[in-house]
């Protein structure tokens, strides 16, 4: 019991996104992924802070544009000083992912229903009877998709007719033996 225990905070600990599947089918989105645009948006609006608020308030009319461009990057980057930045993240990814992003264990995904639909009393004497209607299923599919396919080749036959005896254009007499001949041999051939 101690090592399926060991095995599960193991694998808590694992930052593999693949534990976060279902997560990312039933939200449309990996869970991490949401606090990494947090990440992304927190560092943006610091940059636009230093950008706009504190380097404008500091006295630098005698400093290079060097040494203001490098101050500025100093500033933004202070947010990282320490890992506190990462820190909190790291704790705001745990809770979201415990506590927001959380699927109850009731929910079940539409593609995941035939799953709950199954029989839980599943013998192998079901199994086998559920293989032969299957197989009889499959047989009787591929009879009449031959069927169809011979019906098919017997149209186009009679199409094939059809158009040469248009050519001919011998008068209707004629054209009217033809049509009946054709009409009996399809007759013939779909009766056998």
């Amino acid at each position: 019991m101690s090592k399926i225990f060991s095995l599960l905070e193991d694998m808590k600990g694992c930052d593999w996104d693949g534990l976060h599947e279902y997560e990312a089918q039933f939200f449309g989105f990996l869970p991490k992924g949401f606090t990494d645009v947090v990440y992304n948006l927190i560092l943006e609006e610091w940059a636009e802070v230093v950008d706009k608020k504190v380097m404008p308030g500091l006295p630098l009319d005698d400093v290079s544009d060097e040494m203001k461009l490098q101050l500025k990057m100093e500033l933004v980057n202070m947010i990282g000083k320490n890992n506190i930045l990462n820190s909190l993240m790291n704790k705001l990814e745990a809770y979201t992912l415990e506590y927001v992003f959380r699927i109850p264990d009731e929910v079940t995904l539409p593609e995941d229903r035939p799953n709950l639909e199954m029989d839980k009393t599943w013998t192998v004497e079901a199994a086998n009877k559920r293989r032969q209607e299957l197989e009889h299923h499959i047989i009787k599919l591929r009879l009449a998709n031959e069927l169809f396919d011979k019906e098919i080749a017997n149209n186009l036959q009679a199409v094939q007719l059809w158009e040469a005896m248009q050519q001919i254009n011998v008068g209707n007499n004629f054209l009217r033996t033809v049509l009946c001949v054709v009409f009996l041999k399809r007759k013939l051939k779909s009766s056998l």
